[in-house]
This record gives C-alpha cells, sequence and structure tokens, in this order.
C-alpha cells in the first residue's frame, strides 16, 4: 500500500516478534519519518532497531484519506522522485 511518498510493507512473522520485544516503546498519533511540517501520522509507530520503523492503525495527512492498517507495517520511503546527479556535466538521472 502507498500513501504519499511512504509504502506500508505487511510485517513478516519475525517483524511481529521484534515488535512484540519492543512494545513498550509504541508512540500514539506520531509523525512519520522526520518531517516537522505536515506529516503523516500513524496511530501507532514503534521503531526496531534490526527491522526499522513500523505503524499500525491509520495513517493520517491533510492532502489524503485516512489509510486503516489492520496489522503491522514496515514503512518504507518512496525515493522515486529523489534525483541524482552523475558525469562532469552535471546531467540529472532519474530511475
Amino acid at each position: 500500500m502507498q500513501q504519499g511518498e511512504w509504502f506500508f510493507i505487511p510485517a513478516m512473522a519475525e517483524e511481529e516478534r521484534a515488535i512484540e520485544y519492543v512494545k513498550g516503546a509504541i508512540v500514539k498519533y506520531a509523525p512519520i519519518g522526520n518531517r516537522k511540517t505536515r506529516a503523516h501520522r500513524a496511530e501507532e509507530l514503534v521503531v526496531t532497531e534490526k527491522y526499522g520503523t513500523f505503524v499500525l492503525g491509520s495513517i493520517r495527512h491533510p492532502d489524503h484519506r485516512p489509510l486503516e492498517l489492520n496489522g503491522w507495517f514496515l514503512v518504507v520511503e518512496n525515493v522515486e522522485n529523489r534525483q541524482s546527479w552523475v558525469g562532469a556535466a552535471g546531467a540529472k538521472w532519474f530511475d
């Protein structure tokens, strides 16, 4: 699933066990990523040392309808729109 610049991938069993281990660190209504303004917010968010950031429940942003996630999902940022500069001439490269 996707909302804005974020992809949400269902957690695997091993990742869910890691979430269970750190479940005391779950944050409610937390911003996703490190944006200070207009961030997507997750109803529940937890970060595992080995696997990364996981979210559960409603994902909200002013530009989108809420996305409802039943179960834990890994958060992955969409980097498709990022640009790389290659070569001495400074040519733009898009993947």
